[in-house]
């Protein structure tokens, strides 16, 4: 006889992940990032460039991501032209966008990045890594 312990079946064993290449990102750039397999909510989305992009007034960045299908933003990360402050992209290292609102997900549904780069802030190698869990409720796959 088997038996399990502690197995929360939604959480262990119905998430999923994607990763695809968006190369150079230089002034803005609207790409779609996932198309969901089932109905799911999108967890997060890493952004990963083998070239680092320091967030100041001169570099600034922002990158959105957008539920196409609820025409809403899910969430977002960046500076602003006018703030001092930093967050920085580091060299192939994850930049984490965290979602969470508008992040449901219909099969099919469609999930955009928006990147917005100003002054001399410029990405190459750029990928994306989508974590996504299967919606239980929904019943389709």
């Amino acid at each position: 006889m088997i038996r399990a312990k502690n197995v929360d079946l939604e959480t262990e064993y119905f998430k999923g992940h994607v990763q695809a290449s968006v190369g150079s990102i230089t002034a803005s750039r609207n790409e779609v990032i996932f198309v969901a397999p089932y109905a799911c909510k999108v967890e997060s989305v890493d952004i990963i460039s083998t070239q680092g992009v320091s967030g100041h007034s001169d570099n600034n960045m922002a990158f959105v991501v957008r539920n196409a299908d609820a025409s809403a933003n899910a969430g977002s990360r960046g500076t602003s032209a006018t703030a001092g402050t930093s967050d920085d992209l580091i060299s192939s290292s994850r930049y984490r966008i965290l979602l969470s609102s508008n992040n449901s997900m219909t099969q099919g549904g469609l999930l955009q990045l928006r990147a917005t780069l100003g002054g001399s802030g410029v990405t190459s190698g750029t990928l994306v890594h989508v974590r996504y869990a299967f919606l239980k409720h929904r019943g389709n796959r």
